[in-house]
């Protein structure tokens, strides 16, 4: 079972890029934007072998909670019209070695969405918050 609506799941792997939020030992906040691939459940975002990232980093020394969104604006709008889309997830990160690859690997546990289950007419669309996933 997913977390995720049919609509938001379709609308994730539609979208080419997702931002990631990860916090260091010290607290320092990072927030990248990078390619992503989701299999309906996860989020997994590559690692080039031999690069080092602070998002790999902050992993590695032990605060694995993150923070990813995945947003637009539907064809046709234009920003500042309250027609924005995406979700929110708040979970945690792994790191994982796939064929030879490291990948970062979120699992969600909070979900929150807008625009996508009931697209505004105006203003800002309502976001939809679903706990944690049992």
């Amino acid at each position: 079972m997913s977390i995720f609506t049919e609509r938001e799941r379709q609308y994730i792997a539609g979208q080419p890029l997702a931002r990631l939020a990860t916090v260091s030992r010290e607290g320092q906040p990072d927030v990248a934007v990078l390619a992503f691939e989701f299999d309906g459940n996860r989020f997994a975002f590559r690692h080039a072998p031999g690069r080092r990232t602070l998002r790999h980093r902050n992993i590695r020394q032990g605060n694995t909670r993150v923070a990813v969104i995945v947003d637009d604006l539907p064809p046709g709008a234009r920003p500042g019209e309250g027609k924005a889309r995406g979700v929110k997830v708040h979970g945690t990160a792994a790191l994982e070695l796939s064929d030879g690859v490291e990948r970062l690997v979120v699992t969600p546990d909070e979900v929150w969405s807008w625009g996508i289950e009931r697209p505004a007419e105006s203003g800002n669309p309502a976001a939809m918050r679903r706990d944690r996933l049992n």
